[in-house]
């Protein structure tokens, strides 16, 4: 969106939002009210998709679902019927992330590959390597290792064929780690290290010590799946040093709770314990139930791996109160994806209505209305278009001005309904004319006429002609009363040539007018056809 267009104050709320956005929530969303109040009171559909999406935005980082998906589900109507398609596409990628972190993964992949289609469509090459990369995840999660491959494939080819992206290293690594993963899961040992070294040697010095502990945990799992316990060991150890730091590791939490999941089997209590204690303190805070409920479910397993009946009953317990809030906010995604959908279709369905109209609109400004042939405005456009196109490919162009011989007389005689008569018979020919790939007809005006010929010889055009002038003369027009029937003949001028870049199509014009009136000093009834002459520059210096 072009925010230069609006005035000082209106770009000054615009720039407050997004500077404060994820910083500063209480000043993001008081800016995205004050824009939104303007927005209503002056029907601006863009400022109102970009202050419904930076509310949205703000509530996802308050984790905030009801109103994350309200605002989202306003902005997507607008951003979308505005054009604003890369908010658009970060929008389908929070309700996507969204979705899967509550346990919902069909919606979390319709929402992703909406994402993904806007992000393709117009080359946002950082959102779809982030929603390549989410929709693998999302298959991992369910165990399709090799349809995520087949993702994660996808947005290292976006990566390799654009290394200019700022974000480069962290996404290489994402995609990397994230083939290690699915290629460790499918058993393929070696190419796994492949890849995972690769974003320890390649990603790892340009990126952030918390990349760091993520690419050591699946290290650790590596090792393990080869029964090397010797490097496991010594993978773990790093990381639990480093998680003393207290780092944010809720968008790792898959892997982190996979790493849980291999210390219990590998009965390493202490570290066992201490992912999952930071792993709770992060669910809690962020108050995402279904990632709680899945620390439960470890929990579980333990306490019935060492006979506590005591602790598996109070897990157990608290595993079914968070099911049914988890089905709680299921009922409400799909109410609110339903109400989405809906105001979406409602939306493209209002959106191709207005196309229709416009279309029908432009259709009735650029035709004849007695005729039904393009008018001069069609003309002015079509005459261009067709002479670049000439230029470009190297092929020959001709341009016919013709009229209606003694057009005057016959409408005075007869009266104009009767010359109304003659000048649709004569666009009709014309017409059936255009049957031919490459000829063009346009009414100039009153009762002249223009043809285009693209790539004709110069003597098929002329043969063209002939065609026209004789059929025009073939049709039977009589005057009121049924008097004797009128023959109409035409006078035709033609301009033939190579166009070159130097040329212009009103000089092809001038000269097909040039040629007409010549048939015209010569008794009407005829075609003139000459080779286009470029007329010298006043001024100019000849030999």
């Amino acid at each position: 969106m072009d925010r230069i267009s609006y005035n000082g104050q209106i770009r000054g709320w615009m720039n407050r939002i997004l500077e404060n956005r994820g910083i500063d929530a209480e000043e993001t969303i008081k800016h995205c009210v004050l824009l939104e109040q303007y927005a209503l009171s002056t029907e601006d559909l863009n400022l109102l998709g970009f202050s419904y999406y930076y509310m949205a935005e703000t509530y996802y980082g308050l984790n905030d679902i009801e109103k994350l998906f309200m605002y989202m589900t306003k902005a997507l109507g607008y951003l979308e019927a505005t054009s604003q398609w890369e908010l658009a596409a970060r929008a389908y990628n929070l309700l996507g992330i969204t979705s899967m972190n509550r346990g919902n993964a069909p919606f979390a992949m319709e929402y992703y590959l909406n994402g993904l289609t806007y992000s393709s469509k117009n080359e946002y090459y950082d959102l779809q390597i982030i929603l390549t990369a989410n929709i693998a995840s999302l298959y991992m999660n369910v165990g399709e290792y090799v349809e995520a491959t087949r993702y994660l494939e996808q947005g290292y080819q976006v990566i390799k064929t654009h290394p200019e992206l700022p974000e480069y290293y962290p996404f290489l690594c994402v995609i990397e780690t994230g083939l290690a993963k699915c290629y460790m899961m499918r058993e393929l040992l070696d190419v796994a290290w492949d890849h995972l070294a690769i974003a320890e040697q390649e990603c790892l010095p340009k990126l952030e010590q918390v990349d760091l502990i993520y690419v050591k945990a699946l290290e650790a799992r590596l090792y393990n799946a080869g029964s090397n316990e010797e490097g496991r060991d010594e993978a773990l150890k790093v990381v639990t040093e480093m998680l003393e730091n207290n780092f944010a590791l809720l968008d790792y939490f898959d892997e982190f709770y996979e790493l849980a999941e291999m210390l219990l089997e590998t009965k390493k209590e202490d570290q066992f314990w201490k992912i999952m204690d930071i792993l709770e303190e992060l669910t809690t805070q962020a108050k995402v139930v279904n990632l709680q409920r899945k620390l439960l479910s470890l929990k579980i397993k333990y306490y019935k791996s060492v006979g506590d009946p005591s602790g598996y009953l109070q897990a157990a317990g608290l595993f079914y109160e968070l099911s049914e809030v988890i089905d709680r906010e299921n009922r409400f995604m799909v109410t609110t994806m339903l109400r989405l959908r809906h105001n979406l279709d409602r939306e493209t369905q209002m959106r191709r209505e207005a196309e229709r109209e416009n279309k029908a609109l432009q259709q009735r400004s650029e035709t004849d209305a007695l005729t039904g042939l393009s008018n001069r405005f069609r003309l002015n456009n079509a005459a261009e278009e067709l002479f670049i196109d000439a230029i470009e490919k190297q092929k020959s162009l001709a341009i016919e001005i013709l009229d209606i011989d003694l057009f005057k007389g016959f409408n005075d005689t007869y009266g104009h309904q009767v010359g109304d008569d003659c000048l649709v018979a004569v666009a009709t020919q014309i017409k059936n004319l255009q049957s031919y790939e490459g000829v063009y007809g346009f009414r100039y005006g009153g009762d002249e006429f223009i043809i285009i010929y693209e790539g004709y010889t110069m003597e098929n055009v002329k043969n063209l002609a002939e065609r026209l002038k004789t059929t025009v003369y073939d049709v039977e027009l009589k005057g009121p009363n049924d008097e004797e029937i009128q023959r109409v003949t035409l006078s035709q001028g033609i301009c033939w040539g190579l166009p070159n870049s130097s040329d212009k199509v009103w000089d092809y014009l001038h000269q097909a007018d040039d040629e007409l009136y010549k048939v015209k000093m010569n008794n009407r009834n005829g075609i003139s056809v000459g080779r286009y002459i470029k007329k010298p520059i006043v001024g100019e210096e000849h030999e």
